[in-house]
C-alpha cells in the first residue's frame, strides 16, 4: 500500500496550470512532414540530420554494425548510412533521438536514456508485428508513434506531478499494475496522462486511442499490438540504455519468433497472415 501523494483534481490541475507543457522538438516535426511527402528522398533527410552530431553519430554507428554492415565495410557519410538503413528506418531512428536530445527535461540521464530506448525498441516491434498481419488491418505509421510516445505519461507525472517518480520502487512493476499503483499514489496514471500530452499536440485521434488504452486495449487491434510490443519487451529485454542497442534487438529478432509470440495472443493470431 502507497501514501497517496496527490488527489486527480490537483494532479490534473498541476499539468494544465503549468507553464512547461512539453514542446514537440522542430527536428522532429520536419523529419515527420518529409516522411508524408510523396517523394521523400535520402538527400532531404540527411539535411535536416546532419546538422546535430548525435543523431548523425547514431544512424553511422547502427549503419556499421555486425547486423547492417556483415560484409565490414564501414561507412563516413550520413547520406550513404541512410541509404543502408533504408530511409524509413533512418527516419524512424532520427525522429527518436530528437526527442531524446531535443527535449530538455530536468530528470536524470540514465532515466531518459532506458525511456527512450524502451520506447524506441516498442515503436520498432509494432512496426514488426504489422509485417505479420494480413492487408490492410492496422496503419503501421500511427503504430510507429504510438510504440514512441506509449509511455509519454511517465515523463509528464515526473515533470509535473513528482519530480521523485522516477526513483520509486514501484516502478518495477509493469502493465496493469503499474497503471493501479499511479492512481493510488496520483489520482491517474500514465496512460492518462499521455492522452491529455497528445491532445495538447493535437495528434490524431486513432493514436491517442492507442495510447490510453494500451494497457486496456481489449479489442483495439492496434492498441493490443502496441501492449504486446510494450510486454516483449520488458519480458525480454529489460534496461536497454540506448536506441542504438534497441534497433540492433529488433533488427536481430526472427520473424518466427515474432509469430509465435503475437501468436498467443487471441486477438491478434486470427490476424496472422
Amino acid at each position: 500500500m502507497y501514501t497517496p501523494i496527490s488527489t486527480r483534481k490537483d494532479s490534473l490541475q498541476r499539468m494544465y496550470q503549468s507553464h512547461d507543457l512539453l514542446i514537440l522538438p522542430e527536428r522532429f516535426l520536419k523529419i515527420r512532414a518529409l516522411l508524408s511527402q510523396t517523394h521523400a528522398d535520402a538527400r532531404a533527410l540527411a539535411r535536416i540530420v546532419e546538422t546535430d552530431i548525435m543523431i548523425a553519430a547514431s544512424l553511422l554507428k547502427i549503419a556499421n554494425s555486425s547486423a547492417y554492415n556483415p560484409m565490414n565495410k564501414p561507412l563516413a557519410s550520413i547520406s550513404k548510412a541512410i541509404a543502408r538503413l533504408g530511409l524509413a528506418t533512418s527516419a524512424q531512428i532520427s525522429m527518436s533521438m530528437s526527442l531524446f536530445q531535443d527535449i530538455h527535461l530536468p530528470i536524470a540521464l540514465q532515466h531518459l536514456r532506458q525511456f527512450w530506448a524502451h520506447s524506441f525498441a516498442v515503436s520498432q516491434l509494432c512496426l514488426r508485428m504489422c509485417e505479420q498481419l494480413k492487408p490492410n488491418v492496422v496503419d503501421a505509421d500511427t503504430l510507429f508513434m504510438a510504440g514512441l510516445f506509449h509511455d509519454i505519461g511517465n515523463i509528464l507525472i515526473a515533470l509535473h506531478i513528482d519530480a521523485a517518480y522516477f526513483e520509486r520502487d514501484f516502478l518495477e512493476c509493469h502493465g496493469v499494475k503499474l497503471c493501479d499503483l499511479e492512481q493510488q499514489v496520483y489520482g491517474l496514471n500514465h496512460a492518462q496522462v499521455g492522452k491529455i500530452m497528445l491532445q495538447q499536440w493535437n495528434l490524431p485521434e486513432a493514436l491517442i486511442e492507442i495510447v490510453a488504452c494500451h494497457h486496456h486495449p481489449e479489442n483495439n487491434v492496434s492498441a493490443v499490438i502496441c501492449s504486446s510490443a510494450d510486454q516483449f519487451t520488458h519480458q525480454y529485454w529489460e534496461g536497454l540504455q540506448y536506441i542504438e542497442a534497441a534497433q540492433s534487438k529488433v533488427h536481430e529478432l526472427s520473424s518466427n519468433d515474432m509469430r509465435e509470440w503475437m501468436a498467443t495472443s487471441e486477438v491478434l493470431c486470427p490476424l496472422l497472415k
